[in-house]
């Protein structure tokens, strides 16, 4: 059996503001931040149910408490996952894109991010 109690560690998701995202924050708060794993062979269908999450934040709706979870004591480790788009820069020349409507908001208010770079250099 592999299931196990949960721990006192636990991960905070950080989101940007998508449709893709609010529905996933919908979605997981509805289930107490749990969802399942499902793993299916030729004759065989396993399913676990996950419950790694401690809270779901979507930056763009609550970017206080995005800054509030990074900044805590208690917060050991940042892990960033970032699409290419999400550099908001030119990946050949490394050039940001100043005119990108996030880094504008951004440069604007520091203290509600929209972006991840917004949120690291917060």
């Amino acid at each position: 059996d592999s299931k196990q109690e949960p721990s006192e560690w636990g991960i905070c998701a950080v989101d940007r503001d998508t449709p893709r995202n609010v529905a996933n924050s919908e979605y997981l708060r509805k289930n107490d931040l749990k969802y399942q794993l499902i793993m299916k062979g030729a004759d065989s269908k396993q399913e676990n149910t996950i419950q790694v999450l401690k809270d779901y934040i979507n930056m763009g709706k609550e970017p206080e408490a995005a800054l509030n979870q990074l900044c805590l004591d208690t917060t050991r480790i940042c892990s960033l996952t970032i699409t290419e788009k999400g550099y908001c820069c030119d990946v050949n020349t490394g050039k940001l894109y100043d005119d990108n409507p996030e880094i504008v908001h951004d440069l604007k208010d520091p203290s509600a991010p929209k972006s991840a770079l917004g949120l690291i250099c917060s």
